[in-house]
């Protein structure tokens, strides 16, 4: 399993593939695996998948703490022109909202 520190929290993701990163932000109630398993490999045939587990589904590895200072994300989820697909909640994260 493979988790980058983001904020202070262990983030869950995959990666896999090569080409134009996209970014797959699961919905609620949802894990990687359940929202997007079967389109992991199809998906990773033409671009760089990284699937990230959003907080509290899946692959906790750590809880929150308000006393962590912000950190900047990791070199290994650092991408340039990304694409982003979601659904449910993890659509609203992708869109910023």
């Amino acid at each position: 399993m493979t988790y980058a520190p983001v904020n202070g929290l262990q983030l869950y993701y995959e990666i896999g593939g090569s080409g134009r990163p996209l970014v797959l932000l699961h919905g609620g109630l949802l894990t990687i695996d359940l929202n997007f398993g079967p389109l992991l490999e199809p998906l990773a045939a033409s671009r760089q998948v990284i699937a990230v587990e959003l907080q509290g589904h899946g692959h906790p590895a750590s809880e929150p703490t308000r006393s962590r200072p912000r950190q900047a994300e990791p070199q290994e989820l650092r991408t340039v022109d990304p694409g982003f697909a979601g659904t449910g909640g993890g659509a609203a994260v992708a869109a910023g909202t």
